[in-house]
């Protein structure tokens, strides 16, 4: 069994090499930046929804979600800011147009380089580990949300 923090430099490294991986599926031409934007940028805002659904689904957010948010993305939220950023958006996470943008997504990526898509589920799994140990227990609520997203990334 792994400690929470073992996770956590494990989703950074296989995160680290997804961008760089990112970058070369771009750079042979096999992305469309016109149409998309950067491909590791177009995949980390796919993730952070992942991971906002998380962070919304038990109805609060703990410091340590914010923490690893933080850590993983770069950002400085305290928890009051990310509590009011994520004020109201619970229902656009969890919209359909939300979760058909995920599969679609996971099936562009596949379609392109299944290795990389591969990658992604996996990060998404780490994530889900990540959320739901961090508050240090797993609601009904996150263990569903984490049910679906699973099946979501599939």
């Amino acid at each position: 069994m792994h400690t929470i923090q073992e996770y956590a430099e494990s989703f950074k490294l296989k995160y680290e090499r997804f961008l760089i991986g990112c970058d070369a599926v771009q750079e042979e031409g096999n992305w469309s930046t016109q149409n998309l934007g950067d491909m590791g940028a177009y995949y980390t805002r796919e993730l952070l929804i992942l991971i906002l659904r998380i962070i919304t689904a038990d109805g609060w957010v703990a410091q340590k979600e914010v923490d690893y948010l933080n850590e993983f993305f770069g950002f400085t939220y305290t928890r009051p800011e990310l509590d009011q950023a994520l004020e109201g958006l619970e229902d656009r996470l969890r919209s359909r147009s939300a979760e058909k943008s995920i599969t679609d997504s996971v099936k562009l990526l596949h379609g392109i380089n299944p290795r990389l898509a591969g990658a992604f589920r996996e990060l998404v799994s780490l994530s889900c580990t990540i959320m739901s140990l961090s508050d240090g227990f797993v609601t009904k609520e996150e263990r569903l949300e984490i049910a679906k997203l699973r099946e979501l990334v599939e």
